[in-house]
């Protein structure tokens, strides 16, 4: 998947139980392949609340717009 990345706009989310270290890992991986974050990530500590979702839909559209 990463040789793909290169001048792809890329948006990543995800949910964790400990340590959110892996969505920095993963930014530097993509932005390393060459891909474009379009915004800081979404990392959500166990299952989203509202607000969570409403993080996650606000990045899907500023990817959508990107």
């Amino acid at each position: 998947l990463e040789a793909k990345l290169g001048g792809k706009k890329v948006a990543i989310f995800g949910s964790y139980g400990w340590g959110g270290t892996w969505l920095e890992d993963w930014g530097t991986r993509i932005k390393d392949a060459g891909g474009e974050l379009v915004a800081d990530g979404v990392a959500l500590l166990g299952e989203p609340d509202d607000d969570g979702k409403a993080q996650c839909q606000e990045l899907g559209k500023t990817l959508a717009n990107a």
